[in-house]
């Protein structure tokens, strides 16, 4: 039994190319649905004619990447290009294996989706389809998910901030730490007055500098203090 299985890729393509074991379709770009047969051992990509997969389009570089074949196994690197090279939307910063329906971006208006002709049973993201199952000539094309943005959960400090930004609870502690103040204040100057009330029998708080203020708040109560 054989350790390969044919597997079409989603849409209209030409027969491949006898001898050929993987290609990849232009998804975005200049030319959509233009065909590229993997023949080469290594197979580089760009806008420059030298390459062995011209695309000709201000994002490519004139080298850009390259795809190499090893064995049954392929793999896509950049060549310092100015865009960037992603596979699956994450950017490429070495050797990166490809897969039977991998999406290979330059920049962010050219895209390839890679196909392998004989796909091994362990590498297949898929069970097989056979060609008398399944007419693909009128599927759409492949469109890749937009990206969502990453969001950072929120911390429990942040839920601290944000409840005491709010103005009704920063008002209330405000006049709670007054009235709390003032009791202490209060209770302060009571203690004070009693200790100078009882030290030397009133003498020294009521016999000196502020006798006057006595004598005007407590004169008509009374007040009389045994003053040398």
């Amino acid at each position: 039994m054989s350790d390969f299985t044919l597997s079409p890729p989603p849409g209209p393509s030409p027969v491949p190319s006898q001898g050929t074991t993987a290609y990849v379709v232009l998804e975005r770009g200049p030319a959509p649905d233009k065909r590229y047969d993997i023949t080469a051992v290594t197979n580089t990509i760009g806008r420059s004619p030298q390459n062995e997969i011209v695309i000709n389009d201000p994002e490519m570089s004139r080298r850009h990447a390259q795809i190499v074949q090893q064995g049954n196994s392929f793999t896509v690197s950049d060549l310092g290009s100015t865009n960037g090279t992603f596979v699956n939307g994450q950017r490429c910063t070495g050797v990166t294996p490809l897969r039977h329906g991998d999406r290979i971006e330059f920049g962010d208006t050219v895209s390839l989706l890679f196909y392998q002709t004989a796909v091994p049973h362990q590498t297949m993201p898929s069970p097989p389809i056979h060609l008398e199952d399944e007419d693909t000539a009128d599927l759409p094309p492949v469109i890749p998910p937009p990206r969502s943005p990453l969001v950072a959960p929120h911390s429990q400090d942040q839920y601290l901030l944000a409840d005491d930004a709010q103005p009704g609870r920063r008002s209330n502690r405000l006049a709670l730490g007054c009235v709390l103040a003032l009791v202490l204040l209060t209770c302060c100057c009571g203690l004070l007055l009693v200790v100078l009330d009882s030290y030397q029998q009133g003498q020294l708080l009521y016999c000196g500098g502020l006798r006057p203020l006595w004598e005007l708040v407590l004169g008509p109560l009374g007040f009389n203090p045994l003053c040398p």
